[in-house]
């Protein structure tokens, strides 16, 4: 049963994250195209601009503390800060298989995916850790 749920936590962890991220990402790129836009080089050309860049990293770190969160409420105790590393592993480990893979590689540059990698490990750990905090809280 455990076992169950924290598989589930890491999944809703990382829906979470992508749904928040990747939708914030989508509106900020179509706010800043001269049009509408889904055509991938385009889209990118616009995503990589270094404040789209500043601003990614600003809700990137926003949404993986969010899902840290998430995940380690439906983990529950004892496994907040535990579901917290392992989906931060999880989508690092992600980030490593873009770098790896040519198609993917070139939507952002190497340096990108790299200072994303420690930032995500950080956000996860940081929600996971402050639903550990508030649920000892809530047993007091």
């Amino acid at each position: 049963m455990r076992a169950g749920r924290f598989l589930i936590a890491i999944v809703i962890g990382m829906s979470t994250l992508f749904i928040v991220a990747e939708g914030i990402e989508f509106v900020a790129v179509q706010m800043a195209a001269p049009r509408w836009t889904t055509e991938p080089h385009e889209y990118f050309a616009i995503r990589n601009r270094p404040g789209m860049l500043v601003l990614k990293f600003g809700y990137q770190l926003a949404a993986t503390i969010l899902a840290g969160y998430v995940g380690a409420l439906v983990a529950g105790h004892p496994f907040e800060r535990t579901v917290g590393l392992t989906t931060g592993m999880v989508q690092s480990g992600m980030f490593v298989v873009a770098l790896l893979t040519p198609e993917l590689r070139h939507n952002a540059p190497d340096w990108v995916w790299l200072a994303l990698m420690p930032l995500t490990i950080f956000g996860f750990l940081t929600g996971a850790r402050v639903r550990a905090m508030s649920s000892i809280q809530g047993r007091r």
